[in-house]
C-alpha cells in the first residue's frame, strides 16, 4: 500500500497516494492556460476504491465554515458526512461579524444595511460580489442567534460580550477616515464555542471522518456527485452524495507554489505559516471540476498589532530607517499593508507615558483599541515589565535618546523624524500626512516606549467564483455546476485587494458560519 498522504511535509502539497495521472478526467484547459501550481487531478480509479460511502450532504472540511454547514444540513433533516484531513477540527480567530443580532437589538444598535453595503464595497474597489455580501447582511444576526443558542443553553461563559463595540455617544462617523459599524463579537473562548457548534452538528445526526483527505470531485454530466478520499491508512474511498457537495476546505495559505503565484504579498511576508489544512485543494478540486479561480489581487487577513500593547492606534511610527512614513490613524489590516511595505517590514511605534489620555478618542476598528474594552492592568504590566527590560517587544527609556538607541533605529535621522512630529503636534496641522489635530500626540512625557510592529499570523482569501448562492460557477458557460458549493475561504468573491477590518471587522468568520449555515440549509432541501 503506498505511503498514507495524511503523513507529509506540508511545506508542499502532498500527490495522491495513487500515483499517477495518465486517467485523469479532461480539465479543459489547455497546457498554456494551466498554472503550475494546478496541476493534475489525482488519478483515483474505481478498481481501487476499497470502501463505498453513501450521505445526502457532502461536506469537505471540518472548520468554522464546514461545522456550521455541516448543522444546517443536519438540522434540516439530511443525512450529512463530514471529510476533514486533520484529525481534529480546525478553529482559527475569535470573533463573528454581523449586523442585527440578539445582541445589537438589545443594546439598540440600529445599522443601515444599505449604507454598510456600499461602504464595504468602497473599500474593496468594488470589486466583490455585492449579493454576496447582501446574503450576509440580511442573514448574518440571525446566524449568529443560531450560533449563540447553544452555547446559552449550555450555561457556560463563553464573554460574548467581550468585544462587542457599542460606538461611543460622540463618534462622528462622517470624519473617520476609515468609519466602523457595531459589528464585532469576540467570544473569551471562541476554540469552545465552535467545538459545541460541532458537537451540536453531531446531536442532529452529521457524522464526521477525520484523517481522510479529499483527493478529487466526481462530477457526472452537469452535476457533482460525490468524491472520492483517501483514509488514515492509504486506502481509496468513494463517497456518494445524493444532494450535493459543500467545499469547506480552507485557504491555500500553506501551499507555497499557490500563494507565490496567487498571493505573492502574503508568501513573501509571512512565508507558510499558515494551518496544515490549508493546501488549497477545494480550489483545486472545484478547478478540475470545471470551476475557475477568482482572479486577483487576492486578499490576506494579516493583522499587525505592535507587540500586543495599544493596538494599532495612532501614535507615531518609525520604520527601520527612522522615518516616519504614514498616517497612523488606520485600522489593524491597513496597517499591515502599509508596514510590509517598510524595510525589512517592521516599524516601531513611539509613545509616552500619556498613552490612556489618548486612547479613548482612537478611531474603534479591529486591531485598533476597543477603548469600551479596554484593559488597562495588561498594559500597565507590560509597560511596568519593558521599564524593568522584561518587555517582549517593548522597550522603554527616559530620554528620546536612550529609547532610539535601544531600538537600533539611526541616531539622527529618528530623532529628527520625532522632533519633526511633536513640532506638527504642537502646530496642530499634519503637513505631512494629513492626521486629524485631535489625534496628533505629541512624545513629550517620560518615560517613553517603542513597541515592535508583528505581523500576525495570517490566511489568503482568494477563492473560486461562486454565485449569490454560493455555488460553483462553470469557467465553460458561467452556469452554476449542480450540486457544488463552496464556502469559508475557498469561497471566492467577498474580498480582493484588502480584508477590510473597517468599516465591519471578523466578516471572515462571519460570512462563513452565515454562508455556512445558508448553504447548509439550501443543500439539505436539495435546492
Amino acid at each position: 500500500m503506498a505511503e498514507n498522504p495524511i503523513k507529509v511535509d506540508f511545506e508542499e502539497e502532498p500527490r495522491n497516494a495513487f500515483g499517477g495521472v495518465a486517467d485523469a478526467p479532461d480539465t479543459g484547459l489547455i497546457e498554456e492556460e494551466r498554472p503550475a501550481w494546478l496541476g493534475e487531478p489525482p488519478l483515483c480509479r474505481e478498481e481501487d476504491v476499497q470502501e463505498t460511502l453513501g450521505c445526502e450532504v457532502l461536506i469537505l472540511g471540518a472548520g468554522v465554515a464546514g461545522i456550521s454547514a455541516a448543522r444546517a444540513a443536519a438540522e434540516a433533516g439530511a443525512d450529512v458526512l463530514v471529510l476533514e484531513m486533520l484529525k481534529g477540527i480546525s478553529v482559527r480567530g475569535m470573533v463573528f461579524g454581523c449586523v442585527d443580532s440578539r445582541i445589537h437589538r438589545e443594546a439598540g444598535c440600529e445599522i443601515d444595511k444599505m449604507e454598510l453595503l456600499n461602504a464595504i464595497m468602497r473599500r474593496m474597489g468594488n470589486r466583490p460580489n455585492a449579493r454576496l455580501w447582501k446574503l450576509w447582511l440580511d442573514e448574518s444576526g440571525a446566524a449568529f442567534d443560531w450560533f449563540e443558542a447553544p452555547l446559552l443553553a449550555s450555561g457556560r461563559d463563553f464573554g460574548q460580550h467581550l468585544q462587542y463595540w457599542p460606538l461611543p455617544p460622540a463618534y462622528d462617523r462622517s470624519k473617520e477616515l476609515y468609519p466602523q459599524f457595531n459589528a464585532g463579537i469576540e467570544f473569551k473562548n471562541w476554540y469552545e464555542a465552535v467545538k459545541l457548534q460541532y458537537l451540536e452538528s453531531t446531536k442532529h445526526g452529521a457524522k464526521y471522518r477525520f484523517n481522510t483527505r479529499a483527493e478529487r470531485l466526481i462530477r457526472e454530466g452537469d452535476r457533482v456527485v460525490g468524491a472520492y478520499a483517501t483514509d488514515a491508512e492509504g486506502r481509496l474511498l468513494r463517497v456518494n452524495a445524493s444532494k450535493g457537495v459543500i467545499l469547506a476546505t480552507g485557504d491555500y495559505g500553506r501551499n507555497a507554489a499557490m500563494a507565490r503565484a496567487l498571493c505573492p504579498e502574503f508568501y513573501n511576508t509571512l512565508g507558510l505559516v499558515a494551518a496544515k489544512g490549508s493546501l488549497g485543494l477545494g480550489h483545486k478540486m472545484a478547478i478540475w471540476a470545471g470551476g475557475m479561480m477568482e482572479e486577483g489581487p487576492h486578499a490576506h487577513i494579516s493583522h499587525s498589532f505592535p507587540s500586543m500593547v495599544l493596538g494599532t492606534t495612532a501614535a507615531l511610527n518609525l520604520n527601520a530607517n527612522g522615518d516616519r512614513y504614514m498616517n497612523e490613524d488606520v485600522p489593524g489590516q491597513l496597517f499591515t499593508n502599509q508596514i510590509i511595505r517598510q524595510p525589512f517590514k517592521f516599524g516601531w511605534q513611539i509613545f509616552d507615558s500619556d498613552w490612556e489620555k489618548q486612547l479613548p478618542v482612537q478611531n474603534i476598528a479591529h486591531g485598533a483599541v476597543d477603548v469600551n474594552s479596554l484593559d488597562r492592568s495588561r498594559i500597565e504590566g507590560t509597560l511596568a515589565a519593558a521599564r524593568e527590560g522584561k518587555g517582549w517587544g517593548v522597550l522603554s527609556a527616559d530620554t528620546l535618546e536612550e529609547l532610539v538607541e535601544k531600538a537600533e533605529l539611526p541616531r539622527e535621522r529618528a530623532l529628527a523624524s520625532i522632533a519633526r512630529y511633536n513640532a506638527l503636534c504642537e502646530k496642530g496641522v499634519d503637513e505631512d500626512f494629513g492626521k486629524r489635530p485631535d489625534r496628533l500626540f505629541p512624545v513629550v512625557k517620560p518615560p517613553f516606549y517603542a513597541a515592535k510592529s508583528m505581523v500576525a499570523r495570517g490566511m489568503i482569501c482568494g477563492g473560486v467564483v461562486v454565485d449569490e448562492e454560493c455555488r460553483v460557477l462553470e469557467k465553460e458557460t458561467w452556469k452554476h455546476i449542480g450540486g457544488l458549493w463552496a464556502i469559508g475561504n475557498v469561497g471566492g468573491g467577498r474580498y480582493y485587494g484588502d480584508y477590510p477590518v473597517s468599516p465591519v471587522c471578523a466578516t471572515s468568520h462571519g460570512t462563513a458560519i452565515t454562508f455556512g449555515r445558508h448553504v447548509g440549509t439550501k443543500a439539505a432541501r436539495g435546492e
